[in-house]
Protein backbone atom coordinates (compact mmCIF):
# COMPACT_ATOMS: atom_id res chain seq x y z
CA UNK A 1 0.00 0.00 0.00
CA UNK A 2 1.59 3.27 -1.17
CA UNK A 3 2.04 5.67 1.78
CA UNK A 4 1.26 9.38 0.91
CA UNK A 5 1.65 12.72 2.75
CA UNK A 6 1.02 12.42 6.47
CA UNK A 7 -2.03 14.15 7.65
CA UNK A 8 -1.38 17.34 9.75
CA UNK A 9 -3.72 19.09 11.48
CA UNK A 10 -3.19 22.98 11.80
CA UNK A 11 -4.68 25.38 14.29
CA UNK A 12 -6.25 28.73 13.67
CA UNK A 13 -2.30 30.77 13.76
CA UNK A 14 -1.32 28.22 10.90
CA UNK A 15 0.75 26.18 13.52
CA UNK A 16 0.59 22.48 13.41
CA UNK A 17 -1.56 21.03 16.13
CA UNK A 18 0.51 18.95 18.75
CA UNK A 19 0.06 14.93 18.65
CA UNK A 20 1.87 12.60 21.10
CA UNK A 21 5.53 11.60 20.13
CA UNK A 22 5.30 7.44 18.68
CA UNK A 23 8.36 6.95 21.33
CA UNK A 24 8.11 8.76 24.40
CA UNK A 25 3.99 10.22 23.92
CA UNK A 26 5.53 13.85 24.37
CA UNK A 27 3.47 15.83 22.97
CA UNK A 28 5.14 17.30 19.38
CA UNK A 29 4.44 20.63 19.21
CA UNK A 30 6.54 23.45 16.76
CA UNK A 31 9.67 23.50 18.55
CA UNK A 32 10.75 20.09 19.13
CA UNK A 33 9.14 18.60 16.12
CA UNK A 34 11.89 17.62 12.95
CA UNK A 35 10.84 18.72 9.55
CA UNK A 36 11.51 15.27 7.19
CA UNK A 37 10.74 16.78 3.21
CA UNK A 38 7.35 18.97 4.25
CA UNK A 39 5.76 17.06 6.85
CA UNK A 40 6.23 16.34 10.99
CA UNK A 41 8.53 13.35 12.12
CA UNK A 42 6.43 11.23 14.42
CA UNK A 43 8.80 11.22 16.59
CA UNK A 44 10.19 14.11 18.92
CA UNK A 45 13.63 15.64 18.73
CA UNK A 46 14.78 13.89 21.38
CA UNK A 47 13.68 10.58 20.49
CA UNK A 48 14.68 11.40 17.16
CA UNK A 49 18.53 12.31 18.44
CA UNK A 50 18.41 9.04 20.51
CA UNK A 51 17.42 6.77 17.38
CA UNK A 52 20.12 8.50 15.20
CA UNK A 53 22.59 7.96 17.99
CA UNK A 54 22.04 4.20 18.11
CA UNK A 55 21.86 4.15 14.08
CA UNK A 56 25.66 5.30 13.86
CA UNK A 57 26.63 3.55 16.84
CA UNK A 58 25.62 0.04 14.91
CA UNK A 59 26.70 1.75 11.67
CA UNK A 60 30.11 2.01 13.38
CA UNK A 61 30.19 -1.81 14.73
CA UNK A 62 29.11 -2.93 11.06
CA UNK A 63 31.86 -0.91 9.87
CA UNK A 64 34.50 -2.17 12.41
CA UNK A 65 33.62 -5.79 11.40
CA UNK A 66 33.72 -5.84 8.02
CA UNK A 67 37.19 -3.57 8.38
CA UNK A 68 38.28 -7.02 10.40
CA UNK A 69 37.62 -8.95 8.04
CA UNK A 70 38.95 -7.09 5.43
CA UNK A 71 42.10 -7.49 7.43
CA UNK A 72 41.75 -11.22 7.78
CA UNK A 73 41.11 -11.45 4.15
CA UNK A 74 44.09 -9.74 3.45
CA UNK A 75 46.24 -12.08 5.32
CA UNK A 76 44.50 -15.07 3.88
CA UNK A 77 45.22 -13.92 0.40
CA UNK A 78 49.27 -12.98 1.64
CA UNK A 79 49.46 -16.84 2.88
CA UNK A 80 48.22 -17.94 -0.18
CA UNK A 81 50.55 -16.26 -2.37
CA UNK A 82 53.30 -16.82 -0.21
CA UNK A 83 52.74 -20.44 -0.83
CA UNK A 84 51.70 -20.36 -3.91
CA UNK A 85 54.36 -17.99 -6.21
CA UNK A 86 57.74 -18.84 -4.27
CA UNK A 87 56.64 -22.34 -1.41
CA UNK A 88 57.04 -20.30 1.51
CA UNK A 89 55.06 -20.55 4.36
CA UNK A 90 54.23 -17.50 6.97
CA UNK A 91 56.68 -18.85 9.59
CA UNK A 92 59.32 -19.45 6.77
CA UNK A 93 59.11 -15.69 6.01
CA UNK A 94 58.62 -14.48 9.73
CA UNK A 95 62.03 -15.99 10.14
CA UNK A 96 63.80 -14.22 7.42
CA UNK A 97 62.25 -11.50 8.84
CA UNK A 98 63.83 -11.82 11.80
CA UNK A 99 67.00 -12.74 10.37
CA UNK A 100 67.38 -9.25 8.36
CA UNK A 101 65.79 -7.60 12.11
CA UNK A 102 62.47 -6.38 10.59
CA UNK A 103 64.08 -4.60 7.93
CA UNK A 104 64.88 -4.30 4.19
CA UNK A 105 68.16 -6.58 2.99
CA UNK A 106 69.69 -3.71 0.99
CA UNK A 107 68.14 -0.16 2.83
CA UNK A 108 67.98 -1.88 6.31
CA UNK A 109 64.97 0.18 6.59
CA UNK A 110 61.16 -1.05 7.23
CA UNK A 111 59.19 -0.70 4.54
CA UNK A 112 58.30 3.36 4.30
CA UNK A 113 55.01 2.73 2.74
CA UNK A 114 53.40 0.54 5.23
CA UNK A 115 53.58 -2.98 3.20
CA UNK A 116 54.99 -6.39 4.14
CA UNK A 117 58.52 -6.48 2.56
CA UNK A 118 58.52 -8.25 -0.63
CA UNK A 119 60.15 -11.54 -1.18
CA UNK A 120 62.78 -10.76 -3.89
CA UNK A 121 63.63 -14.19 -5.75
CA UNK A 122 65.98 -14.99 -9.01
CA UNK A 123 63.18 -14.94 -12.01
CA UNK A 124 65.33 -17.36 -13.85
CA UNK A 125 66.12 -20.07 -10.72
CA UNK A 126 62.96 -19.20 -8.75
CA UNK A 127 65.37 -19.24 -5.46
CA UNK A 128 64.18 -16.75 -3.03
CA UNK A 129 66.86 -14.31 -2.48
CA UNK A 130 65.88 -11.91 0.75
CA UNK A 131 62.92 -9.35 1.79
CA UNK A 132 62.92 -6.17 0.23
CA UNK A 133 61.17 -2.67 0.90
CA UNK A 134 58.86 -1.46 -1.54
CA UNK A 135 61.14 1.07 -3.19
CA UNK A 136 64.43 -1.27 -3.14
CA UNK A 137 62.77 -3.96 -4.63
CA UNK A 138 61.55 -1.36 -7.45
CA UNK A 139 64.62 -0.10 -7.94
CA UNK A 140 66.28 -3.29 -8.43
CA UNK A 141 63.58 -4.27 -11.13
CA UNK A 142 63.94 -1.12 -13.44
CA UNK A 143 67.87 -1.77 -13.01
CA UNK A 144 66.84 -5.13 -14.65
CA UNK A 145 68.77 -6.79 -11.91
CA UNK A 146 72.46 -6.08 -14.54
CA UNK A 147 75.44 -5.83 -11.78
CA UNK A 148 77.03 -3.83 -14.46
CA UNK A 149 74.51 -0.90 -14.47
CA UNK A 150 74.22 -1.15 -10.50
CA UNK A 151 78.06 0.11 -10.63
CA UNK A 152 77.32 2.07 -13.55
CA UNK A 153 75.45 4.17 -11.00
CA UNK A 154 78.01 4.09 -8.40
CA UNK A 155 80.70 5.15 -10.39
CA UNK A 156 78.14 7.91 -11.78
CA UNK A 157 77.58 8.89 -8.41
CA UNK A 158 81.10 9.17 -7.20
CA UNK A 159 82.00 11.67 -10.57
CA UNK A 160 79.53 14.10 -9.62
CA UNK A 161 80.47 13.68 -5.56
CA UNK A 162 77.52 12.80 -4.40
CA UNK A 163 78.19 10.80 -0.76
CA UNK A 164 78.08 6.83 -1.65
CA UNK A 165 78.44 4.65 1.47
CA UNK A 166 79.98 1.49 -0.13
Amino acid sequence: MPRGPRKVEYDKEGYIICKPCKTCGVPIDRYNWIITARYPSKNCKECFRKRKTIYEYNRRKVLTADEKEKQKQIIRNRMYQLKAQFGMTPEDYNKKLALQLNGCEICKQPCSSGRALAVDHDHKTGKIRGLLCHKCNRALGQLNEDENIIWNMLEYLKKYNIKVAV
